[in-house]
């Protein structure tokens, strides 16, 4: 009898401590205790509702699909024209006022001239950088008005000019944008990526008007959106 009770003693402390992956993938209850199965799978690919990752998997699945993304919006009265000056109200594009909002406004298709302002990436950078661009129009189409970028890179405090990086850009795509606000969505792309290093490099972004329409192109808000990791 002795034997029996300390042999039930051993399973009882042996069951407290079973590593649940012996259990399956459903929940095991013995008396009012439940045992349940753990899983090491750094995509949490089973998608189980009863099993219980192993710490490593969680920081895994974090680091691998959750990112912080910084957003800042440009103050549209400090960006450059063409790396000349300051946009001004006499200057092409100018900056004055639409439907009672700031405006950068390209009068038409003509004016093509760059809108600049500084990124200087996180450390912790992950590659992603879009930018959203908000705008209006004083009678055309989005088929009709796009935007385009490039940008310059600078590294290690260098102030010559390095060469342009051009990028991809956008259309706009209302049907009507006479005072209706539309976005385009710029994203950097590989060759982008490449010629920059997080952390060190200056990025000069330089914007400029694609559109081929007669109509303004009235630009109300510019938002970058910088991909960090955790």
């Amino acid at each position: 009898m002795k034997r029996i009770l300390i042999i039930f003693t051993v399973l009882a402390v042996l069951f407290s401590i079973v590593p649940a992956a012996f259990c399956g993938d459903k929940a095991v209850t013995m008396g009012t205790r439940s045992y349940y199965d753990i899983l090491d799978e750094d995509a949490m690919g089973s998608d189980s509702a009863t099993a219980i990752p192993t710490q490593q998997s969680v920081k895994a699945y974090v680091d691998n699909t959750v990112d912080r993304v910084k957003r800042t919006a440009i103050p549209l009265g400090s960006v450059f024209v063409d790396a000349v000056g300051p946009i001004t109200s006499s200057s092409a594009p100018n900056l004055t006022t639409v439907d009672n909002v700031g405006a950068i406004v390209y009068d038409d298709s003509d004016e093509t001239a760059e809108i600049q302002f500084e990124w200087a990436p996180e450390a912790d950078w992950n590659g992603t950088f879009t930018i959203d661009v908000i705008a209006t129009s004083s009678g055309a189409a989005g088929s009709e008005q796009a935007i385009d970028w490039t940008i310059y890179v600078y590294d290690d405090g260098a102030t010559t000019i390095p060469t342009a990086v051009a990028q991809t850009g956008a259309a706009f795509t209302s049907t009507s944008m006479d005072g209706s606000p539309d976005k385009a969505t710029l994203t950097l792309d590989d060759t982008g990526k490449a010629a920059i290093t997080a952390g060190t490099s200056l990025v000069k972004v330089a914007i400029f008007n694609a559109g081929t329409s007669s109509n303004t192109l009235e630009i109300k808000g510019i938002t970058t959106n910088e991909s960090l990791d955790l």
